[in-house]
């Protein structure tokens, strides 16, 4: 590996000279020599040294290159100093010492025993048993009595004969309240450690209804993890389905949907349902999970995360002897190995960093990626950057941090929950001294109400979107908190526009999950009005206002105005109107696209497994500004595009008899954009990953008479792969979406899934399919879209 030149270099000494690190590992890795001298005696060591390439001069050193090697009685070290490079000398002079070196060297170097710290995570509504439940498994089998008892203790289990699913009592409300005033619960996530059949670490999320925004977090850094669905078997069946569904779909709709199996199986989640408060002793011979299943048939759309056979316990929480706290523990004990065949595996660095932080009278709690880097140094100068992220993995697989979006490290998870998030969205925290009902601070006012540094604070704050920096002047920032935005929505802020004639743009959207949408948008709102303060931060401040209250937002730019409200009367969702003066139609297009946009982008962030219904408003009743405003069901507008463009395809409005078509309802007023295509015109690749699962669910397992994907690959014309699409491990779906041309479309899968007597997967497809798509290159493979 010589390069004719008169210097006589190999190509490591030409690498090393560029700083080309890439060429270098590759050099290395494909066995060059590392000490041959050039034509003046200098080894590629001697020429990075040379040149500064500090970086360069790790990785020759952890390869195992001379560093005493010399160039006429001159070592690296030397050189390096001659040509001002101070750090490089100091780090050669501490690799002089052949056992000091061999064993930094070692350090980095995976051994063979796996990392076996089993991650418990525990959702449920208050009071149903979560304390308790991770007190007896930490205490083992032997200490019965140990915890005062409750007053489940007498309880003796009364069970409804069947589950009316149209529940109007009280009973039946999904509510996070609860009244009980000697309650003293969980404030949200409470971190502990423990050991069940080995190391555990606990994540007990409280079931309050402030706290449920701050969750995405915990529910997706670490994978996998077992998730423990607590619910009380004192409630009623109906309230005890209420509360598994919403907590299920909790779960799914944070989990990203790109990591799926056969039938839309997630490959990293374990979800077993706990039903605490359990009658004991129970019936001879009953299985302990038996209290349970008579919510099973409600729950198999479910199937993916609880698996074919769910795995569920009944337990009385406050004794750790209990049959089914036994049960509970083998599950969990199942769980562990199961998650080694895929686990990282310890590295001496981790060792000697779990050592180092132990003898630091201080340790710190956060640390950005290059000031962990600098720490991890003092243990091991050969540490590269990719060393130091593959520490970081190790030590949150071990529980000891969490790596957070912006490269912060936090090295004390209780910290982070408990002084910063717990702290700031506790309810009995928010009436405290620095309190301001805006949720707008000055650094020093957030201080006055932060139990730690308010610059840490603010900064872990950010990294998981529940802050945002703003601006005021050039040398003043204020951070806003939208969590606590206790504002009221003033008067007028949406007075109508009389008269307002028919060529004044008006549109309006609702947008809500299937399912329980209250409490699924009160956790997401926070973080879109967070989005929708990042995007304006460039925005020229004497031609926009954003103007933000407790559960709505006012986004003005230039004339044109939008209101973004959470509404929680009747069916629960986020509904958005744009209007402007005549003229504006298309900057109130784009505005109504960037807040679209934002939706888009907050979903993404905080629940990427959410799926939305567009509930469009009559733009005819927007104008007159109607107290009640009819709005299209999503299924009703797709069914209606299918065979006709967005200006051919009306829908009646029952309200006021008109007729309207679908580009009068989304277009703002403008003449049809070109690129704008119906949303069954898109290919069926781009649809939506959350789609793609739901209709692995729906096509993957062998149906009776046929209908499933391997039929609906014949009749997409694919009938010659199907021997390369099956699979049983792998989604046969996702291949086939996958594999299908590009004019391959939506519009086209729905009518092949009606022929096929699909109706489910139709209607899915009905209800989140784009109305409109903003294509750049409709006929190429790989064209994109916007969709809308």
């Amino acid at each position: 590996m010589y390069d004719v030149n008169k210097k006589e270099d190999t190509l490591l000494h030409i690498a090393c000279e560029a700083g080309d690190e890439g060429m270098v590992t590759f050099l290395i890795e494909n066995g060059i020599d590392l000490d041959t001298p050039n034509k003046k005696g200098l080894t590629p060591l001697h020429v990075a040294a040379r040149y500064g390439f500090i970086n360069l001069v790790r990785h020759l050193c952890l390869a195992g290159c001379d560093v005493d090697k010399t160039n006429r009685g001159i070592r690296a070290d030397v050189t390096a100093i001659k040509y001002g490079h101070p750090d490089i000398a100091s780090l050669l002079d501490k690799l002089r010492n052949p056992i000091q070196r061999e064993n930094y060297i070692k350090q980095l170097q995976p051994t063979h025993r796996p990392i076996d710290r089993l991650h418990i995570r525990l959702l449920g509504h208050c009071a149903s048993g979560k304390s308790s439940l991770i007190n007896s498994l930490k205490s083992g089998i032997f200490s019965f009595g140990f915890f005062r008892r409750s007053r489940s203790q007498n309880y003796t289990a009364k069970r409804e004969p069947s589950i009316e699913l149209d529940v109007t009592s009280k009973h039946g409300s999904l509510s996070f309240e609860y009244s009980d005033s000697e309650y003293e619960g969980t404030q949200g996530v409470e971190w502990s450690r423990g050991n069940v059949g080995g190391e555990c670490i606990f994540w007990e999320l409280c079931g309050r209804e402030e706290f449920l925004a701050s969750y995405h977090y915990v529910l997706t850094f670490q994978q996998p993890a077992v998730h423990l669905i607590t619910v009380s078997l004192r409630e009623p069946l109906t309230v005890q389905l209420q509360q598994i569904k919403f907590w299920l779909r909790f779960i799914s709709d944070r989990i990203a949907s790109t990591n799926f199996g056969f039938g839309g199986k997630y490959n990293d989640l374990k979800v077993i349902l706990v039903g605490t408060y359990a009658p004991e002793p129970l019936a001879p011979n009953s299985n302990s999970g038996s209290l349970l299943a008579p919510l099973l048939p409600f729950l198999k759309e479910f199937t993916p995360i609880l698996g074919d056979e769910p795995q569920m316990v009944a337990v009385d929480a406050t004794n750790p002897s209990s049959p089914g706290l036994k049960l509970l523990r083998s599950y969990l004990n199942n769980a562990r190995m199961e998650f080694l065949e895929s686990a990282l595996v310890w590295t001496g660095l981790a060792e000697s960093w779990r050592s180092y932080v132990q003898s630091l009278e201080v340790p710190p709690v956060m640390l950005t990626q290059e000031e962990f880097l600098k720490e991890v140094r003092k243990i091991n100068p050969l540490v590269s950057l990719e060393h130091c992220r593959h520490l970081g993995l190790q030590l949150q697989n071990l529980g000891e941090c969490m790596l957070l979006p912006g490269n912060l490290i936090v090295l004390s998870p209780e910290w982070f929950w408990q002084d910063v998030i717990n702290w700031q969205l506790s309810l009995e925290q928010r009436g405290r001294l620095g309190g301001r009902t805006t949720g707008v601070y000055a650094l020093e006012d957030f201080q006055a109400r932060c139990p730690c540094p308010a610059g840490q604070a603010l900064q872990a704050l950010q990294a998981v979107n529940l802050c945002v920096p703003c601006e005021v002047d050039d040398d003043e920032v204020e951070y806003e908190i939208p969590c606590l935005n206790l504002v009221e929505r003033l008067p007028g802020l949406w007075e109508p526009w009389k008269p307002c004639s028919n060529i004044l743009p008006h549109t309006g959207l609702r947008l809500c999950p299937s399912e329980a949408p209250l409490y699924h948008l009160i956790a997401v709102f926070p973080h879109l009005q967070a989005q929708l303060r990042k995007i304006t931060q460039t925005w020229d401040p004497s031609n926009s206002d954003l103007y933000q209250w407790w559960r709505g937002s006012k986004l003005c730019i230039g004339p044109c105005e939008s209101i973004i409200t959470f509404e929680e009367e009747e069916q629960s969702c986020i509904e958005i109107r744009v209007r402007g003066p005549r003229g504006t139609s298309a900057q109130c297009f784009a505005l109504f696209s960037i807040i679209l946009d934002a939706i888009e982008t907050t979903i993404e962030l905080v629940a990427p497994g959410m799926l939305l219904e567009r509930y469009w408003l009559s733009p005819s009743q927007l104008r007159e500004y109607d107290e009640i405003i009819y709005s299209w069901e999503p299924t009703s507008i797709i069914s209606a595009l299918i065979d006709k463009g967005l200006e051919e395809a009306t829908l009646k409005n029952p309200l006021n008899s008109r007729e309207e078509s679908v580009w009068e309802i989304v277009g703002c007023g403008l003449p049809l954009i070109e690129n704008c295509l119906p949303g069954p015109k898109q290919p069926i690749k781009q649809i939506k990953a959350a789609v793609q699962r739901r209709l692995a669910q729906m096509l993957d397992p062998p149906d009776r008479h046929g209908r499933d994907w391997c039929l609906l690959a014949v009749r997409l014309g694919l009938g010659d792969r199907v021997a390369q699409l099956d699979s049983t491990v792998d989604s046969p779906t996702l291949r086939l979406i996958n594999t299908a041309g590009a004019d391959c479309t939506v519009g086209s899968l729905i009518q092949q899934l009606r022929a096929l007597d699909r109706e489910d997967a139709v209607h899915l497809l009905l209800s989140y399919t784009p109305t409109y798509i903003l294509s750049t290159t409709t006929d190429s493979e790989t064209g994109s879209n916007l969709s809308r």
